[in-house]
């Protein structure tokens, strides 16, 4: 496949998953040939279409790993993999299955995964397996997808907590809370802090969320 085809296929970047799950795209053979294109411009948009087919339950890691034959490409599969994940952090983004993810990679891994974070958090250049990406165009290409992926009045429909309703939380609610809310949603059971916290703090914020006369005034004040 060549990349503007490629390109094309990935949706140009924000990947149209209701689409993809229609026609019976593979998306882990699109992650696979982004990674294998050695395109920095597509390598830039890795991020968002892992995200998205991950929300619709496309990504799998065992089968996109098996697109790759010796341990090199393998290596560069987990850098770009966890070079997503430094960017969802950057973005105070939290997946339940990243977070899964990347407990199964090598020790080595994940310090790359904090050494990416730190350049990210500073727009400076990251080395990904060799090549040199800018960090201010990453974060600029993700923020870029991320406005065109969120959806106004968006309801929230658990357990499907794809990367949209992750980007609108994160602007309300720090880490620790949604982990919480996500918690109360799967019906887990919460510590004594975690609860008396949702009390004190999470709850009074829900609350307000859920004020219709607030939706409205949301609604006018963005018209």
């Amino acid at each position: 496949m060549d990349n503007k085809e490629l390109v094309k296929k990935a949706g140009m970047f924000g990947f149209s998953m209701s689409s993809a799950a229609e026609n019976n795209i593979d998306a882990n053979q699109i992650l696979a040939d982004m990674a294998k294109s050695m395109e920095l411009s597509i390598w830039d948009g890795f991020p968002i279409v892992l995200a998205n087919s991950a929300k619709q339950g496309l990504f799998d890691y065992e089968k996109l790993s098996n697109h790759f034959q010796n341990p090199q490409e393998k290596y560069l599969l987990r850098c770009l993999i966890l070079l997503s994940f430094a960017l969802y952090k950057c973005f105070n983004l939290k997946f339940y299955w990243s977070s899964r993810l990347i407990k199964k990679f090598p020790e080595t891994d994940r310090a790359a995964f904090k050494e990416y974070l730190e350049k990210l958090k500073s727009d400076s250049e990251v080395n990904v397996a060799g090549r040199i990406m800018a960090g201010r165009m990453l974060k600029s290409v993700f923020e870029n997808s991320l406005a065109r992926v969120t959806r106004p009045n968006n309801e929230i429909s658990f357990p499907d907590n794809g990367i949209d309703i992750e980007y609108s939380m994160s602007r309300i609610f720090s880490p620790k809370q949604k982990e919480i809310i996500f918690k109360k949603l799967k019906k887990e059971r919460l510590t004594k802090t975690e609860k008396e916290y949702f009390s004190r703090v999470v709850k009074k914020k829900v609350l307000a969320l859920a004020d219709p006369e607030l939706h409205n005034l949301a609604r006018q004040v963005l018209k």
